[in-house]
């Protein structure tokens, strides 16, 4: 506010101003890294942000509040995640709030079968040595030959005439 008093030669003056201080926009990052999608056993690293230091952020992954992995690498189970970074209004600032969805998708397990040191059926004639091993990249295998447990890794001189089916199962 300015005023002036008039005198002889002047007359009294005033003028009124108003200053508005608007809040700033607050600019938010969410970011996962990797990229999505990503397989199993790989580490996932959010990272919600703001670009001030009034404002709270707050991560939240599929609704649970999971500030203390901000910016920490994690492992998630396979399946579909959304993550949210909120932040909140201060007086100087807006809220302001970032989603996104991250897939993580199932690890496919190798398992690998050999007969006599080859991946593939075999032809013989008896007598012949036949030994089978089965191993995975990941977990414990088991081996079947028709359907029965058998030892892994397998070896024997099978009976003549006979086709003989041999399996392995992965778990874990």
């Amino acid at each position: 506010k300015a005023n002036t008093s008039g005198d002889q030669n002047y007359t009294s003056n005033e003028s009124v101003w108003n200053l508005t201080v608007g809040k700033r926009t607050t600019g938010i990052l969410l970011d996962l890294s990797p990229g999505s999608p990503i397989t199993y056993e790989t580490l996932t690293t959010a990272v919600c942000q703001v670009n001030n230091s009034e404002v709270t952020t707050n991560l939240y992954r599929n609704g649970s509040l999971v500030n203390v992995e901000n910016d920490t690498s994690v492992q998630l189970g396979a399946g579909y995640w959304e993550y949210v970074c909120n932040a909140s209004e201060t007086g100087n600032y807006t809220a302001a709030s970032n989603q996104t969805f991250y897939q993580v998708d199932k690890y496919q397990k190798t398992v690998t079968l050999h007969i006599n040191g080859s991946e593939a059926d075999l032809q013989t004639t008896y007598p012949y040595s036949v030994n089978v091993t089965a191993w995975s990249d990941r977990g414990s295998v088991s081996l079947e030959m028709n359907s029965s447990s058998i030892e892994n890794p397998f070896e024997a001189v099978l009976t003549a005439g006979f086709t003989y089916n041999f399996t392995a199962y992965s778990s874990g």
